[in-house]
């Protein structure tokens, strides 16, 4: 896919670009004071990701980059999988919004399945998300798929209050692409996430979402606590019930996942990515397979 490629040559000549971190510093130079190299953003990157309660989330140009970099193709191939075999119907249009978005990568899988089934399908998609530090990275992506055919926005609105719709079509599906389990490290209680799910539960059913899409961190959690992406999506389905709609789930992980509860997990024979690697690239060493768990929801 040479929009793929593409974007992610873009995002190194970027990344190379980015002038060394000095006095600007938003995370007060926390790579240097934890044993990395100045202007490096593993440190960073490995902090937000992996700290129980982060002190910080992305906050610079370059971290994007590198966040692309890194990530992007295992993200992607993550969602073709789980789109590989999903029925689209008669359509010739579908609506997707995904909410913290971040710098989009569901929307690689997406076309790429569409491409692959030979899907006569435009791509309808809204991507929301309140941090602005993403926006370099979208804009690069917009412009790779710009001759796609496909319609690509993001936005920095706050999607609860401020969401654009379709035009009255509804929702086919709402992306959730490793974003529970940020909520989880960054609420600062149960009751903050709780209010959240609440008002995930309450836009699905305001704007008519049909299907929701979790991909997220393969970490399982403990059963009924609110400790991982997992246990999130889990809740988001009672509070989804409460509603009084018929919600049907389907559970997907790759192999070797190490925990995957009682909920009938069905794993996919292989993890390879999907999408060619950047001649080049060694910010994606050790990334190179796929690795979360997914769960798709069918309301109705």
């Amino acid at each position: 896919m040479k929009e793929f490629l593409d974007f992610l040559l873009e995002c190194q000549t970027q990344y190379n670009s980015c002038a060394p971190c000095t006095n600007n510093c938003p995370n007060n130079h926390y790579c240097k004071a934890n044993g990395g190299q100045m202007s490096k953003c593993n440190q960073c990157i490995f902090h937000i990701l992996w700290a129980k309660h982060p002190s910080f989330t992305y906050g610079c140009p370059k971290i994007t980059y590198h966040y692309a970099l890194r990530f992007f193709n295992r993200f992607a191939s993550e969602i073709a999988y789980a789109m590989s075999k999903y029925r689209f119907g008669n359509i010739n249009k579908y609506n997707v919004v995904s909410l913290g978005c971040g710098p989009g990568s569901e929307i690689y899988g997406f076309i790429r399945v569409l491409k692959s089934r030979n899907l006569p399908i435009i791509l309808d998609y809204q991507g929301y998300d309140r941090n602005e530090i993403w926006k370099n990275v979208q804009d690069i992506s917009k412009d790779k798929l710009s001759q796609s055919g496909h319609h690509i926005e993001f936005y920095s609105n706050d999607m609860f209050n401020d969401f654009v719709g379709f035009n009255g079509e509804g929702v086919d599906l709402l992306v959730m692409n490793y974003l529970l389990s940020d909520v989880q490290k960054f609420s600062n209680n149960v009751g903050q996430m709780e209010q959240f799910l609440s008002s995930v539960a309450f836009f699905v059913i305001m704007n008519n979402v049909r299907n929701i899409l979790f991909n997220d961190s393969s970490y399982y959690g403990s059963k009924g606590c609110m400790d991982s992406g997992v246990q999130l999506m889990l809740r988001l389905i009672e509070e989804l019930k409460k509603w009084q709609v018929n919600v049907n789930a389907l559970y997907r992980c790759f192999p070797y996942d190490a925990k995957r509860g009682a909920e009938h997990w069905r794993s996919y024979s292989k993890n390879g990515l999907l999408f060619p690697l950047l001649p080049n690239n060694n910010l994606d060493k050790n990334v190179r397979y796929c690795n979360s768990k997914q769960i798709l929801v069918h309301i109705n």
